[in-house]
């Protein structure tokens, strides 16, 4: 009997760390990034949303962005604008360094030799804004620390793409937003 009871108890300390080795060997690994793979300082080791708009009075068609000269876009949308906000979870491993923000002057969708929906028609704006660079190190250490998501916010205008962040964490029945910065400070939505 008391074989098999310490026979049971090995087990269970053994499945009790078998979770933190395999987190730690991924953790060690990334997915085969190599051993920096979480070295990265912008390297989503936090939760993170993505908040697209425009200002208002403007309209924006075929909506497209693109990460670090990437030809593949990580967010397309078929009209925006000041009402039709869009709040997504974080679409990219990384904060990336910059991001192409494209629209159209008509809606025109086509659909893609990989199955998806892109955009035809002429550009009507068509901007590259620093990203990483810009969202100081105190707010990802923040994030970090107290826990909550980095808000990333690009806000669209005829003449150019504003960039905002901030930190959403949960209040007593409310989010609570703060360290709010960039081109925009509102944390509205």
């Amino acid at each position: 009997m008391f074989n098999k009871l310490s026979l049971m108890l090995k087990s269970l300390r053994l499945t009790a760390v078998l979770p933190v080795v395999f987190v730690g060997a991924c953790a060690a690994g990334g997915e085969g990034q190599g051993a920096n793979y979480f070295a990265d300082k912008n390297r989503m080791q936090i939760g993170a949303e993505l908040i697209v708009d425009a200002v208002a009075g403007a309209e924006m068609y075929g909506v497209e962005m693109f990460s670090d000269g990437s030809d593949r876009a990580f967010y397309g949308k078929a009209h925006s604008n000041a009402k039709n906000i869009d709040k997504m979870g974080f679409p990219l491993p990384r904060i990336p360094q910059k991001v192409r923000v494209i629209w159209r002057s008509i809606y025109k969708p086509l659909w893609s030799k990989t199955g998806g929906i892109t955009f035809d028609g002429p550009l009507a704006g068509d901007y590259t804004i620093p990203v990483a660079p810009r969202i100081p190190e105190a707010v990802l250490e923040d994030v970090r620390r107290n826990g909550g998501a980095l808000r990333i916010k690009f806000r669209l205008k005829p003449d150019g793409v504003m960039l905002g962040w901030d930190i959403q964490r949960s209040g007593a029945y409310v989010f609570e937003y703060t360290m709010a910065g960039g081109d925009f400070l509102d944390t509205r939505y």
